[in-house]
């Protein structure tokens, strides 16, 4: 019953970003859409990170307003969208809970959202979400939700938190990988694990101009919860 459990056809030798990232000023509102945490490196996704916060401090005296768009974005490097998120917060947040198999028994360890310590964006934030919203990118979105720190428009994610081990192997002469989930994530304040819980929107919104809507009513979401 877990997403990340499954057998995937590699269609090519090496994963990497996917195109498409987003970015522009609407009526002093910063947009970024952001559709991968994917990268075929630390290294290289460090270097996407970096960029992403360049893009937001050069352009401060630009927008008072930041929508981080994470809609269909379906994971990948956790340490990438944390590195990006830690500008967001001037102090470290814990989010939820980790567990997972270690020799034989369930191991736990408290999850923390490190803050950046140089860089420091108060700007107000909205992301958006939903149902494809999966696996790190719920990590990237979780210390947003359980803090506070942003309001989550659009539906409820996946649900998957599995940090999954990949195995390669040949099936007439194609390649695949079988995924195999090795920890459980609980968001905090929650006792079941996110595969249950998704991570919820605090407000609830499904129609196709979400952006022009959220540009639009952008002060009455970030200072009301709906």
């Amino acid at each position: 019953d877990n997403p990340h459990a499954k057998v995937v056809w590699i269609h090519s030798g090496k994963m990497s970003l996917k195109k498409g990232l987003i970015s522009y000023i609407k009526d002093k509102i910063l947009y970024i859409k952001i559709p991968s945490w994917s990268t075929p490196n630390l290294d290289e996704g460090l270097r996407f990170s970096k960029n992403l916060i360049k893009l937001c401090q050069r352009k401060t005296r630009k927008y008072n307003g930041i929508i981080i768009d994470v809609r269909d974005n379906q994971g990948g490097n956790s340490n990438v969208a944390h590195e990006f998120a830690g500008i967001f917060f001037d102090v470290n947040v814990e989010f939820g809970t980790l567990v997972e198999k270690f020799r034989g028994s369930l191991k736990k360890r408290t999850y923390i959202l490190k803050k950046n310590g140089t860089i420091y964006i108060d700007t107000p934030i909205i992301i958006f979400i939903n149902n494809k919203s999966f696996s790190s990118n719920e990590l990237f979105i979780a210390p947003f939700k359980t803090s506070g720190r942003a309001i989550l428009v659009g539906e409820k994610t996946r649900g998957g938190s599995a940090n999954p081990l990949n195995i390669e192997f040949k099936l007439d002469s194609k390649k695949y990988s079988a995924r195999i989930p090795r920890w459980r994530f609980y968001l905090e304040g929650k006792n079941k694990p996110i595969e249950e819980t998704g991570i919820a929107p605090d407000f609830t919104y499904y129609k196709q101009d979400i952006v022009d809507f959220s540009i639009k009513h952008y002060w009455e979401l970030v200072h009301k919860q709906t």
